[in-house]
Formats: C-alpha cells, structure tokens, sequence
C-alpha cells in the first residue's frame, strides 16, 4: 500500500481499542480479543490519496477505523466505474497478501482515513494469534473472492462483446450495403427496359429476332460460361468494347463487362445486327442496352439473394453463440466453434490472416453443465489474431478426439509466449499485451469455465507455434 508510515496519529492501545468497539463488525468481540488486534499503528490518509494501485503487490494489512475507500478498475488510459466502497470496519489487503496476488482494483481515499497498519509479518502474527480475527478476515476473503470472479467474468462478457457486436456491425453492414445498392441498380435497370420494351412492336415474330431471344434467354440462364482466365477475361472485354465503339454504342466500356459475364462474343453482336438491320425500325444501341440491363438486373438478383444467406448465416451464428450451453441441451462442437470464427471474421480479414480448418466429421455432441464455452473460443481466437504476423499470419483451428476426450485446438504461428510468462498467462490481470489492449482476465476465465464444464485448458508454445487446446470428456450414453 502507499501508506506513509510517517503520518502515524498518536493513539494509545486503549484508544485504539475503543475505536474498534465502537465499531459493529468488532463490538462483539472480547477485551482480549480487541487488545489481540489494536498494537498495530495508526496512520493518517487524507481525502485523495492512492492506498495502492491495481496490479501491484502489497506488504502492508490494515483496518479502516475512520474514513472510506473506493475501489476502482483501470482499463488503460480510462477509468471505470467504481465497484466497491469500504467504510470503517473493513480490512484492506488481505487479498493480496494470503493469494500472493497483485490486486485487482486501485483503492483510493475518498475521505481522511484512519488505518489500523499492519506490515506482512505483523498480519501473518495476528492471523497465528488472533482466531476470531483471523476466522472475521478469512469470511471477507472469501466473499470477496466470490464477488470478483463475478465482477471478473461479467467484465470478460462484456469485452467479448464487444468485440462481437463491432464484427457483427462489420459483417452486416457489407450484405446489407451491397443488397441496398444492388436494389437500387435493379429498379434503375427495370425502368429502363420498361422503356426499351415499349419501342418493340408487339407484332414482332420471334423468329425476327432469333438472335436477341437466344441471349436474352442467356441472361436468363443459371449455367455460367466457362471461366477464364484474368488475362482471357481482359480480352474478351477489350474486343467487346472495340466492336461497341466502332458500331457508335455509347458507354462502350461500362457495357463490355457485363456482356462478358454470360459469354456474349463479337459473333453473337454481329447476329444482332444483322436482325436490327433488317428489321429498320430498332437501333443496335437500343437492342444492346435491354439485353445489357437484363444481364445486370439477373446479376443484381443474385447479389441480393448472397446477401441475404449472409445475414440469415450471420443470425444464425449469433443466435448458436447467444443460446448454446442454457437449458442444459447438447452442443455441436464444431458449430459452436464455427459461430464463434463468422463472428470474429473481420479481425482475421483486417489483418489479412490467412485460416487453416480441420474441423473432425461425426464428433459425439458435447453434453456440459455450463453456458459460455463460447467464450472460450472467443478468448483463445482474439488471442491468436492478435499474435499473428501482419505479413503472413495464421489462424488454425482443429477439432477431434483423442484418448476418450473431444478437444478444440486453436493456434497460431507468431512469436510464441516466452518462458518466463509461461507459468503466468492464466493468473488475473496478467496481460503481455500493449497498455489499453489487454485486461488479463481473458484466459483465466477462459480456464475457469472449461473447468467448471469439467474440461481442461493445455498449451504449448514456441517461436512461430503457439497452441491451446481445450479438451472434455466423451460422456457415454446411459443405455
């Protein structure tokens, strides 16, 4: 704590001890009891000052006699909201010395305080000592460790969604743009055949226009030519473009592509217009520009339907990681896994990461107790992006059975995680990431919900190879 033991207050033991009978939590205790506890200095905080910073390691135990404390998380450069606020009675930093943990929280002074201080040698005396003391300080341990895995877990919630609905927004806003322009183009290009049809004679035989019902019935068509090649695609529209100018159709170039797309050749222009020449009362331009709007507006068909199987997949993805885990049902492994990569897709898409799936055929449903091995995904894949090379990174993700176990194992080829913070990577707070990226709640939380789902979370790492795979047991069916 950033106590200074400088500012002690000059108060006899007597004095102290009649400060803590005044207190609820201590006035049931004995004379002895209370003479057990007081032979520690006071020392003053005023209003303001830090008690201890959020990650640090303390040496110090003490009891508030006057005064309050606020508890508050550090995300960054931001501050977040406060979660807790001791009053006087409470016991401060015996967190931190009975875990060997850094502490999940900055405590400042919100009033002037009087601390009852007591250094680590002194608190671990008095927990030999004292046992209604220690039985009082081990009951506000263990309620409070309660109160942080909740706290911990709901804050990891919200990070993941986060980063969830920012990739959900992501990926639905491309369906939805382009379903919204390909409408608009689709209603442009019907007006104008609309206009188009109108100049065509009804009187028209078919077989005065073999030619154009031959392509119309083309664009109709859901067989697509042949491929070709970029350089055989580039040539085929140049020639298109070149017989459009020399025949004076206006937007030569913007019209080649589309003709292109459903294998329209110079030989099937030169038919065209041999029947419009014979026919004198259409011009080629008018001919081209209703078929080249057909082609468009059956393409424009196509985009919006992709479209809308994207945003149909998208929900369905959104709905398997919302409900998966809750009424106790079965889980599909790979599909809950799957709904968790459509969902961070555009993280592995922005930093141009390539994804390498091996996902096992006929895995036995997962049967668990818990809710959230979403989220488990989730924790191990945003880790794996995030450690992947901009310049050739890789994502990879396998799924399978071994040795009467169902795992999930997600990896990725970046600079692995040294040695020294192996032993470290699933205590709380610790982070290797850059300041205001990382919590350090991720992975041991990650950890915790596989157990409690009777799983296990395992590692390896290297330079250019890391691993996670978290496995469960294959539970047989009662028969």
């Amino acid at each position: 704590m950033m106590i200074d033991l400088t500012q002690t207050v000059s108060l006899t033991p007597a004095e102290v001890t009649e400060r803590l009978r005044a207190l609820p939590v201590f006035s049931t205790l004995s004379e002895e009891e209370l003479n057990c506890i007081s032979s520690a200095p006071v020392v003053h905080v005023p209003a303001g000052q830090i008690l201890a910073q959020q990650g640090e390691k303390l040496t110090l135990f003490g009891i508030l006699l006057q005064g309050a404390v606020r508890g508050y998380y550090n995300y960054g450069t931001k501050q977040a909201q406060t979660i807790s606020t001791l009053e006087a009675g409470a016991v401060m930093g015996e967190y931190a010395l009975i875990t060997q943990q850094a502490i999940p929280v900055t405590a400042e002074a919100v009033e002037d305080c009087l601390i009852l201080s007591y250094a680590a040698e002194e608190f671990w005396g008095l927990m030999a000592r004292c046992p209604a003391m220690r039985n009082f300080i081990l009951g506000q341990l263990n309620e409070r460790l309660r109160g942080a895995q909740h706290r911990s877990i709901q804050e990891e919630k919200l990070a993941a969604l986060g980063t969830l609905t920012a990739g959900l927004m992501h990926e639905l806003n491309n369906p939805g743009a382009a379903a919204s322009r390909a409408a608009s183009q689709l209603r442009s290009n019907l007006r104008l055949m609309h206009e188009l049809g109108k100049a065509f004679s009804k009187e028209h035989d078919k077989r005065e226009f073999e030619c154009v019902w031959a392509l119309q019935e083309r664009a109709f068509s859901s067989e697509r030519p042949q491929c070709m090649s970029s350089l055989e695609e580039a040539d085929a529209e140049e020639a298109l473009a070149e017989w459009l100018e020399s025949n004076n159709v206006s937007n030569s170039w913007g019209l080649a592509p589309i003709l292109t797309s459903i294998g329209i050749t110079t030989h099937d222009l030169d038919c065209l217009k041999a029947e419009a020449i014979e026919d004198g009362k259409h011009s080629v331009e008018n001919i081209i520009a209703w078929l080249a709007s057909m082609v468009s507006s059956m393409q424009l068909v196509g985009t919006i339907e992709e479209s809308i199987t994207r945003i149909t997949g998208l929900v369905k993805a959104v709905k398997t990681y919302t409900y998966e885990g809750k009424s106790g049902q079965s889980i599909d492994l790979n599909e809950s896994v799957h709904a968790t990569l459509i969902l961070l897709k555009h993280k592995i898409y922005e930093k141009q990461l390539s994804i390498k799936k091996s996902f096992a055929g006929g895995l036995p449903p997962l049967s668990v107790h818990a809710a959230g091995l979403n989220q488990i995904w989730t924790n191990l894949l945003d880790n794996a992006i995030d450690a992947a090379p901009s310049q050739g990174g890789e994502i990879t993700v396998k799924t399978g059975t071994n040795g009467g176990r169902i795992f999930v194992t997600i990896g990725d080829n970046g600079a692995g995680i040294a040695p020294e913070d192996q032993g470290k990577i699933f205590e709380t707070f610790f982070t290797t990431k850059p300041m205001g990226v990382g919590t350090g709640l991720g992975l041991g939380i990650a950890q915790r919900i596989a157990e409690q789902a009777g799983g296990a979370i395992s590692f390896f790492s290297e330079p250019g190879k890391t691993e996670f795979t978290v496995s469960f047991p294959i539970k047989q069916e009662s028969k």
